[in-house]
């Protein structure tokens, strides 16, 4: 058995001692892998098979159904999944960018240690640190080398690890091996035979899982100052309940003072799927990131390959071209970056009086939005033109960013103790909440129809 570290291969890696202790390490893994008993040229298609029976249990289903009604062959099945590609010009959407890009707020490192540290070389502690935060008993990546065989071989697996990271991450030339993913198509609700009904997750190697990892912790303490109060998730000292209850006590406020309103829950369609990379290291140039850590990330994404595997069919690798992987250590921490674009512009056009949330004189505040991932929600002034703008607004950013909003899954609900709501909303071309209607809002019951 071999085992592929940088740009070299180890060769008897695996002596009689390090066998025994490798044995000791899988037997401890639910579900066992026996990899000692893989030979070197079966590792790849024996893994796959095992993680698509594991994981995709129903094996009957051996067509999946794309949104234009044509069934999909699981052999050929990236050609229904690929990206929708831009169909405006470049050029315009070139202008668009900079435009949102310009609408970041100026960010004040307080503390330039963090900085530099983003910019410092890897050691081996910090990758060993890493790796040790990871989550055990997970599905490996292609190769199918656990996390638990870097962890009890690590004094051996590190220099070679370290030499890798020093000549392949950090100089922008990963082998292609490393860099490889396997996504299963995990069921959503809905109909199982349509494609959309699928979240794609990726199963990366190990070695890329712990690159990522080492930049996540990297980037965790920084954007707790970076990234706005308005957005919840990924963020350490952040919690789901506060977006739940903001959310609910605004509208309370609102309702007992007769402000009205309405609250909009948008659905981004695929956000993690189709958000542009262009757009998301602008993001980071304009926050001061670094040139060295955006170049790392860059390295990392841009050589990333993926193959899907569903009922023990897998495809041919294909190159990633735009999304954040669902899977990846540090794929939610770039998404909040890019969210954080629309967060600093709709407090901008709020500046500009362009538009209007909800105010609250009695304890001083206005609020507009909120959002936990990729869920997000605002509360408008009821003003025919306010959510004509906010709609345009959304849409625009949608041209630029890649997140666009599926108005066909978000709702709307007009929020008010006295007016009925208007007939002028239907020109929005949105679904609309009745009263009678007890909408969820991150999992929790949500409704307006408590007495102020």
């Amino acid at each position: 058995m071999r085992l592929a570290v940088g740009t070299y291969y180890v060769r008897g890696l695996c002596s009689r001692m390090a066998r025994t202790k490798l044995r000791n390490v899988i037997t401890s893994i639910r579900p066992p892998l026996d990899i000692l008993a893989l030979q070197e040229h079966k590792i790849r298609d024996r893994n796959i098979d095992f993680l698509t029976s594991a994981i995709w249990p129903n094996a009957s289903m051996f067509n999946l159904t794309a949104e234009d009604g044509l069934q999909a062959d699981p052999a050929n099945i990236y050609t229904q999944l690929k990206l929708e590609e831009a169909r405006t010009q470049l050029a315009a959407w070139e202008a668009d960018k900079a435009r949102w890009i310009q609408s970041l707020l100026d960010r004040k490192w307080e503390d330039e240690e963090e900085r530099v540290n983003l910019q410092k070389d890897f050691s081996s502690e910090e990758l060993h640190v890493a790796a040790k935060l990871l989550g055990r008993n997970k599905s490996p990546g292609p190769d199918g080398v656990p996390l638990e065989f870097f962890l009890a071989l690590w004094e051996t697996v590190s220099p070679l690890l370290l030499r890798a990271t020093a000549e392949g991450l950090q100089q922008g030339q990963i082998l292609p091996f490393f860099n490889e993913g396997v996504i299963i198509l995990l069921q959503k609700d809905g109909d199982q035979t349509m494609i959309q009904n699928k979240r794609p997750i990726t199963l990366p190697n190990v070695v890329y899982k712990i690159w990522a990892k080492a930049l996540q912790l990297r980037l965790t303490p920084v954007l707790q100052r970076l990234i706005s109060w308005e957005q919840n998730a990924f963020i350490s000292g952040r919690q789901l309940h506060t977006t739940v209850l903001l959310c609910n006590e605004v509208v309370y406020e609102a309702k007992k003072n007769n402000i009205d309103s309405v609250l909009l829950k948008i659905d981004f369609k695929k956000a993690f799927d189709t958000l542009r990379w262009d757009f998301l290291y602008a993001a980071m140039e304009k926050m001061e990131f670094g040139h060295f850590f955006i170049s790392l990330v860059k390295t990392l994404n841009s050589t990333a390959s993926s193959a899907i595997s569903i009922n023990n069919a897998c495809s041919s690798p294909f190159q990633i071209s735009r999304p954040v992987r669902q899977g990846c250590p540090l794929s939610p921490l770039l998404f909040t970056i890019a969210i954080q674009v629309l967060t600093d512009t709709i407090n901008g056009w709020i500046q500009m009086q362009m538009l209007k949330g909800i105010e609250l004189t009695s304890i001083n505040t206005h609020y507009c939005q909120g959002y936990f991932a990729d869920d997000a929600h605002f509360l408008l002034a009821a003003d025919k033109q306010n959510l004509l703008n906010a709609k345009s607004l959304l849409q625009t950013f949608g041209q630029a960013s890649g997140l666009t909003v599926q108005w066909a899954k978000s709702k709307a609900r007009w929020i008010s103790s006295i007016i009925p709501r208007p007939l002028w909303t239907g020109d929005l071309d949105w679904v609309w909440s009745t009263d009678q209607d007890a909408d969820k809002f991150l999992g929790f019951q949500f409704s307006d129809g408590l007495d102020a």
